[in-house]
């Protein structure tokens, strides 16, 4: 006698419905979509703040003369599905971290 193999489903991450086990009904397949279609916009929300967040430190550092030549958003934080961007502040030469030793000295005093 040969034994059946299980019929193979999709996997779909944080489906609420993978949990309770309720797949198959096309309603349901309409929830899972509507799901992905969100966690897709939060993660492009999440993306363009970080976007908004390197623009805002560049202008800012940029009022003081500083301008670090590596900043940007990290690559590598930005992939898969559900992306949590770091900010990259880079490296720079010892004349710029001295320039922001200095900035920052001065806000202090201020």
């Amino acid at each position: 006698m040969v034994k059946r193999l299980p019929e193979p489903r999709l996997f779909r991450p944080n489906c609420a419905l993978d949990t309770l086990g309720m797949h198959g009904h096309h309603s349901e397949w309409k929830v899972c979509g509507m799901e992905a279609m969100e966690r897709r916009r939060a993660a492009a929300d999440r993306v363009r703040v970080a976007e908004d967040t390197v623009e805002r430190l560049k202008e800012g550092l940029a009022e003081f003369g500083v301008k670090l030549p590596s900043l940007r958003i990290d690559p590598v934080s930005c992939a898969g599905d559900e992306p949590a961007p770091l900010v990259d502040l880079g490296r720079c030469n010892i004349d710029t971290a001295l320039r922001l030793c200095e900035v920052l000295a001065e806000k202090e005093r201020s």
